[in-house]
């Protein structure tokens, strides 16, 4: 074990390292206030107060928003990308350090061992926790467009797509329900490794691997994108589907008479 490992493996040192990406998004979070938040504030002004809204048949007023939102692009600093990304940062690592204390732990021969939740319903709570989540970061999101002026004035209400938005999620959550629970079926012995692999069936651990590390990814992509815009909150539930996905692939390829020990917290 090299010396870099082996500070690697101590809890200090793990801290340390979540503290200090924390001061990384809140120093960016500091600086990007000091920006302003448009190059023109008077031509932003003329934008806001945009009648457009008011006047014009349907097709004339779809083209007079779209030169709104271009014009109002071509306005906009780096303000809100960097503070958002701050939060991001600081969200995604709240969200990992949650996760380190909860099935991280260092094991008897000194290696790092990320385990699958325990329970089968705790793969469950997870996912309503994951869902609901998403749906609350995704209308923050709207609110905070509507506050910071990224909406045209006549657009004062929310109202539709957050409605939208909460009857998606209910027409959704029995779907992925189901989902849920037709994986379920095949998961094997819990708590396992969250790095399982089957070598007595290759196969299904590359198809099963495949298949779940593609969902890890598009997440990842996902909150990468979400990042440095306002619906930036999603960041952290996505760091908690992220690990419900590698666990869903590591429970269906753990060994029928192979298990983790629980940790105390479980």
């Amino acid at each position: 074990m090299t010396e870099v490992d082996g500070l690697m493996k101590r809890p200090v040192f793990f801290w340390a390292i979540i503290i200090l990406t924390i001061i990384v998004g809140a120093v960016l979070i500091q600086y990007g206030r000091t920006i302003e938040p448009y190059r023109d504030a008077a031509r932003a002004v003329d934008l806001m107060n945009a009648d457009y809204c008011l006047y014009g048949g349907t097709a004339e007023k779809a083209a007079q928003s779209a030169n709104w939102f271009r014009e109002r692009d071509t306005l906009l600093t780096l303000r809100y990308p960097i503070i958002n990304s701050g939060c991001a940062i600081i969200l995604a690592t709240m969200a990992f350090a949650v996760l380190s204390f909860w099935r991280r732990k260092i094991t008897v021969d000194d290696g790092i061992l990320w385990q699958t939740p325990a329970r089968i319903w705790h793969f469950f709570a997870i996912g309503l926790g994951i869902l609901v989540g998403t749906y609350l970061g995704l209308v923050c999101g709207l609110i905070l467009n509507l506050e910071r002026g990224m909406l045209p004035w006549c657009a004062d209400s929310i109202g539709i797509p957050i409605f939208s938005l909460g009857f998606a999620t209910l027409i959704l959550s029995p779907i992925l329900l189901f989902v849920g629970w037709t994986l379920a079926q095949f998961f094997r012995g819990l708590p396992t490794s969250l790095w399982q692999w089957n070598r007595d069936e290759p196969i299904r651990s590359w198809v099963a691997t495949a298949i779940f590390g593609s969902l890890a990814f598009f997440w990842l992509w996902i909150l990468v994108d979400a990042a440095p815009t306002e619906d930036l909150l999603i960041v952290g539930p996505g760091v908690f589907a992220i690990y419900l996905t590698l666990s869903c692939r590591a429970a269906i390829l753990a060994s029928s008479d192979y298990s983790v020990e629980p940790t105390p917290d479980t």
